[in-house]
């Protein structure tokens, strides 16, 4: 196998040479192998079901023959493709003499609490080692999908993983009986400007937002009401606002935003904020609705985000990939945006290389676009790369079908000098983690490292969200 080209910029950011050594041999994944999530599922349980081997591996399995009694075959079906639909709909029609549809049940688990609760046993297990993590949130907890499994022999498909253990400590004591300490920087916001916390109760709280989040991600484009009431009560539960809690909801809307009355003209009635304590807050839509959703974001005056996205606005299509969005100019500033989804959203399961180019492209179309007028992001990464669906698009005229667009300008800076005489200047805080040492650098240059870690990052892990 050859040798791994050696990453950009080596010398500049002192990776060890560790990193560029060829990886070793990987095993591969055993076809016989039952997945562990299948062989302990409940529901099958419930049914006398166990099932023995694969009919088709990683993905159809079937029990064990016997004398006597009934065999069964079990599929996992992907949901990314309309299998259960046609199922839902041919059992509409199960009693026509003409319908040859092999007799079968769907099971419907709430992969919502399921995934959960392999998020709390993961917790539970290292708090019994009185390990606490420190910054469980979303996007420090993965699942492997069945690419994956097929990829690693060490993961199996349908689990979930906690990452990122760098604000972990082991402590004296365990839970129930260790003390506050001061909390690390993390990506939850501590309630109400908190700043110490029992390490163990802190992560119970920050299940809660995880769970939280993971409840409205999924049900996000739903109207209020529609989301699933256990998994938000035991949200609560976690976070310690349980019925009767006077503590307030942190994903409230403040009732200055909810009337508004630049947003009541503009007919948008806010649901709720997309994260708690960030300024940022959405509408609602039912599904399949073409009503116009929108996001919007209380601006900082402190930072340039207001007059960065106001020239963005001045030529609109491409090269320029800045989000189509409208200043409130009341007090404070109000950010109006259209609602576009996460592009880690996208399904990437049996796409050609060509989709990847064209995302590839129009990220760096739209960072060189920037670099042009002498903007650097400074937090390229992940949350802040949004991709226009087709339904999304057809609720507002801005927006291009299949577009990718920028978003959180928060810690942009409108520079004097453009690339390539550009001095270094100190790094603001950012969710693209910088490279090991560094404080100071080229900003253009550090747009350009987070670009390639971006996109590095959806060709490892951009399929997360099929699992769900």
């Amino acid at each position: 196998m050859a040798a791994s080209p050696s990453p950009v910029g080596t010398e500049l950011f002192g990776i060890p040479d560790f990193f560029n050594t060829p990886a070793p041999p990987r095993r591969e994944p055993t076809m016989s192998k039952i997945p562990d999530w299948l062989l302990t599922h409940p529901e099958l349980h419930k049914r006398g079901i166990t099932v023995h081997s694969p009919l088709q591996p990683f993905t159809v399995y079937m029990t064990e023959r016997r004398p006597e009694g009934p065999v069964y075959v079990v599929k996992a079906i992907d949901p990314s493709r309309p299998e259960l639909d046609i199922y839902d709909l041919l059992d509409q029609h199960s009693d026509s003499a003409t319908n040859h549809t092999i007799p079968h049940e769907l099971i419907r688990a709430s992969s919502i609490l399921a995934v959960f609760d392999q998020i709390l046993e993961g917790v539970e297990h290292m708090h019994r080692l009185r390990i606490a993590h420190g910054d469980i949130f979303v996007y420090n907890v993965v699942a492997a999908t069945t690419e994956d499994a097929k990829r690693d022999a060490r993961l199996t498909a349908g689990r979930v993983y906690l990452i990122d253990f760098e604000s972990c400590r082991q402590f004296e004591h365990g839970p129930g009986v260790q003390t506050a300490v001061p909390l690390p920087g993390t990506h939850v916001v501590p309630p109400r400007g908190m700043k110490a916390f029992d390490p163990f109760s802190w992560d119970v709280y920050c299940l809660g937002r995880t769970l939280e989040f993971i409840a409205e991600d999924v049900f996000i484009l739903e109207p209020p009401g529609s989301t699933p009431r256990i998994p938000l009560l035991f949200a609560r539960w976690l976070k310690g606002n349980e019925a009767g809690s006077t503590m307030p909801s942190l994903l409230e809307v403040p009732d200055w935003l909810k009337d508004h009355p630049d947003l009541r003209a503009r007919g948008i009635i806010l649901h709720q904020a997309m994260k708690p304590y960030g300024g940022i807050y959405y509408t609602a839509r039912p599904r399949g609705s073409t009503i116009p959703q929108y996001v919007v974001k209380v601006l900082d005056p402190a930072t340039e985000e207001g007059p960065i996205s106001e020239r963005l606005q001045v030529h609109p299509s491409s090269p320029n990939h800045g989000i189509p969005s409208e200043i409130i100019p009341s007090e404070p500033r109000l950010l109006v945006m259209p609602f576009v989804g996460y592009i880690d959203m996208l399904g990437h399961r049996n796409r050609p290389s060509s989709f990847h180019l064209d995302i590839f492209h129009q990220i760096i179309e739209g960072v060189e676009y920037l670099h042009r007028l002498q903007i650097a992001h400074l937090d390229i990464c992940i949350a802040n790369v949004l991709y226009a669906f087709p339904e999304e698009a057809e609720t507002d005229p801005r927006l291009v079908a299949d577009k990718v667009y920028f978003i959180d300008f928060h810690t942009s800076r409108q520079l004097a000098l453009g690339p390539g005489r550009q001095p270094p200047i100190l790094l603001p805080s950012s969710q693209a983690e910088k490279p090991s040492g560094v404080t100071t650098l080229d900003p253009y240059s550090f747009d350009v490292y987070c670009t390639g870690k971006l996109m590095q990052h959806i060709l490892k892990v951009g399929a997360m969200y099929d699992y769900y």
